[in-house]
């Protein structure tokens, strides 16, 4: 008779995982949620919150640019998870993983903790259901929803971008006191008669946050924001008009704390784009234009399009797949590989899902970050423009660093 000694520890294994989980959805998560209320009570703060599948982050940051001067709390890190909203609450800016932060983090539950007058959250979704486990949590009194794109597809997890819509826009209609929604995506995706008492942004008449002349500059994008009988030109210094989906909920946010149109496109005229969402700088005699944090379709489509008129002696994309596209993949990554190809003197690909499409003569497949990185090196040239966009997980990011090293 032959045992399999594996076995009894796989089923170990498996059921302290269930015990963990057991104890996180039973004991801990009630009460990580009780702490958090009577921090928010007793420190009476406004909680305004973000969803959408891109440009959460960017539009927490912006906001968190416009409300700094009336005294803000956020995290600066992707925290749209329901340990990332306790994380933020508590003050902690990483998950615990040694001892020590562990012992850190549970001293941080217990101390009495005040917050400012107000508190920005992302919520986020992988899969239905995600949104009304955050909203038990806390539900804000401000919320906005960015934009509806291709993202987080496949059996476990959404089936297509109205399913996304319909977990999504749960976060506004639970907003205690206003909401903002993106026009066109409302129309779009919603299957209600009337309109909610949302209020929304757009370029259309009908928008509450009516947007005009919304155009790509050399530096960033600018747009005329028309609120009732104001009217206010914006220009933001971030490549792609497409980035006012996460700008309009930072306005947003300032006009419901009371900040005058003129004050908050001041703020925003000097905002600058986080690490790997978007930023150009010089490296040595390089230009890099870091986007390595994610991307989706919509966004790699619409930044590589971008680029078409952007000159440089040579340009060059750093493209990594993108993950999470469902059914999508070889569609997506077949047709980014072929407008990176038209737009781009050279493109490189990483990722597996990239591999069949580097058949362009300007193209070229690599295995590992490493066979990029040693090819780059001997590569690259002065004033070359390199532009760089992945998925998080494909860790371009790395890339960037390499540069930074040997450039």
């Amino acid at each position: 008779m032959n045992f399999n000694l594996k076995s009894p520890r796989k089923l170990c294994r498996k059921n302290l995982s269930k015990i963990r989980k057991i104890i996180a959805q039973k004991i801990l998560f009630p009460f990580l949620k009780f702490r958090v209320r009577r921090i928010l009570k007793k420190s009476k703060t406004r909680v305004f919150a973000i969803t959408g599948s891109v440009g959460k982050t960017t539009a927490k940051n912006a906001a968190a640019e416009v409300l700094k001067s009336t005294g803000v709390e956020f995290s600066p890190r992707s925290f749209n998870t329901p340990f990332g909203i306790f994380f933020t609450i508590f003050g902690i800016e990483k998950a615990p993983r040694s001892f020590f932060e562990i012992i850190n983090f549970v001293r941080q539950i217990f101390a009495p903790r005040k917050l400012p007058p107000n508190l920005i959250l992302e919520f986020g979704a992988d899969r239905p259901g995600d949104l009304k486990t955050l909203l038990q949590i806390v539900k804000p009194d401000f919320a906005a929803l960015t934009t509806i794109v291709a993202a987080h597809l496949g059996k476990k997890n959404f089936q297509n971008e109205a399913e996304i819509f319909r977990e999504k826009v749960q976060l506004l209609q639970n907003a205690k006191r206003r909401a903002l929604c993106n026009f066109k995506v409302f129309e779009k995706f919603s299957d209600e008669n009337h309109a909610p008492k949302f209020s929304f942004f757009g370029e259309n008449e009908k928008c509450d946050f009516c947007v005009s002349n919304l155009k790509n500059e050399r530096d960033g994008f600018s747009f005329v924001l028309e609120i009732e009988k104001s009217r206010q030109n914006f220009f933001i210094p971030i490549l792609g008009k497409f980035h006012s989906t996460a700008i309009l909920p930072a306005i947003f946010f300032g006009v419901c704390a009371g900040i005058s149109l003129p004050k908050i496109a001041a703020i925003l005229r000097n905002f600058r784009a986080g690490a790997g969402r978007g930023a150009i700088f010089k490296i040595g005699k390089l230009q890099v234009c870091d986007q390595s944090f994610n991307a989706s379709f919509a966004a790699m489509r619409a930044n590589l399009e971008i680029f078409a008129k952007f000159s440089a002696p040579r340009k060059i994309a750093i493209l990594g797949e993108m993950r999470e596209v469902g059914g999508f993949s070889e569609k997506f990554h077949r047709e980014i590989a072929a407008i990176a190809t038209t737009n781009f003197d050279f493109v490189f690909l990483v990722g597996e899902d990239f591999r069949k499409f580097a058949n362009h003569e300007n193209a070229r497949f690599f295995e590992t970050l490493q066979s990029l990185e040693n090819f780059l090196k001997n590569f690259l040239r002065a004033a070359d423009f390199i532009f760089i966009k992945g998925s998080h997980s494909n860790n371009l990011e790395k890339v960037v660093e390499f540069l930074r090293r040997e450039f």
